[in-house]
């Protein structure tokens, strides 16, 4: 690049859809550079969604409903409550800089963000309700409160920043790298109809009525929350000693840290488990070289 203190500024916008239909994709990008005589900067931003595809819109055949089995008023096929592939937004942020802050000294950072959010459907949630007076059990699907639903969420985020220069004949660095992911996993499990099936085996709701089961809600969902980090710092540097008739001795030493945690917790039918581990490493080395002889020898 020519130009003294470029700047640019790029967008761009896709769609795309298979012949068959029934799922879609919409992705927005844009990026900004800016160059000048000692620094350069770079930031991209970028969103994309992708809509459900579900089974009744691949003509996937559901398995026969028996019958005992009521459904909600108006549905024929379960397909609709199903997804082979579940909805999809993800966000992206990148930002990067370098600078010269001297002839023998450079400066880097970087940041990057992400946001992953699915949604899938597992179908309809049900009810085993017991007539009174038969002890027959029909067993009721329910369009509400809502399908049963499973939802990700991934968050990642990290950040480095490194410096090098030169000082004579030796050279030096130290990079620092921090980044995290953290995930959220939420599964509908079941009604709670206890109410409600003491209601029907007392005669005092109809197990046949169109209306029934309106004010159900779901029990506590199954969860798994968990955080993992690593961080790391390392430092480097390599240089000449002295001088031996074969030529320079040189030396090099190298160092860093390293930690990773890990924490957690998960829900199983109302069931916690927590989970909580790290670990940090150190490291040290170096090594030198003597020349021994030479061409010249």
């Amino acid at each position: 690049i020519l130009v003294d203190n470029f700047a640019s500024v790029i967008g761009e916008v896709e769609y795309g859809q298979p012949w068959a239909g029934g799922r879609s994709k919409q992705e927005a990008e844009v990026g900004l550079t800016r160059i000048g005589d000692d620094f350069r900067f770079n930031l991209d931003a970028e969103y994309s969604h992708q809509s459900p595809l579900l089974e009744a819109e691949r003509g996937i055949i559901q398995p026969a409903i028996g019958a005992n089995v009521v459904l909600p008023a108006g549905v024929t096929d379960l397909g609709q409550f199903r997804t082979l592939l579940g909805q999809s937004d993800e966000w992206k942020l990148n930002a990067s800089y370098s600078r010269n802050l001297s002839e023998q000294t450079t400066l880097s950072l970087n940041g990057a963000y992400e946001l992953q959010d699915s949604v899938s459907l597992n179908g309809l949630p049900s009810l085993g309700l017991t007539i009174p007076g038969t002890g027959d059990t029909i067993t009721r699907l329910f369009t509400d409160p809502q399908p049963l639903r499973g939802r990700t969420t991934t968050q990642t985020g990290s950040a480095s920043a490194g410096l090098n220069g030169s000082l004579d004949d030796w050279r030096w660095s130290v990079n620092a790298n921090y980044s995290e992911v953290d995930s959220h996993v939420l599964t509908d499990r079941s009604l709670d109809g206890a109410a409600l099936q003491a209601l029907v085996a007392a005669g005092l709701a109809d197990p046949f009525a169109a209306d029934i089961g309106a004010d159900l809600r779901f029990v506590q969902p199954d969860l798994t929350d968990s955080l993992v980090s690593t961080a790391d710092l390392t430092a480097e540097t390599s240089g000449a000693l002295f001088a031996l008739p074969a030529g320079e001795a040189r030396l090099s030493v190298n160092g860093g840290y390293n930690r990773q945690d890990i924490t957690g917790l998960a829900v199983r039918s109302g069931i916690a488990t927590a989970t909580d581990l790290g670990r940090g490493t150190g490291s040290i080395g170096g090594n030198i070289s003597l020349p021994i002889s030479s061409r010249r020898d």
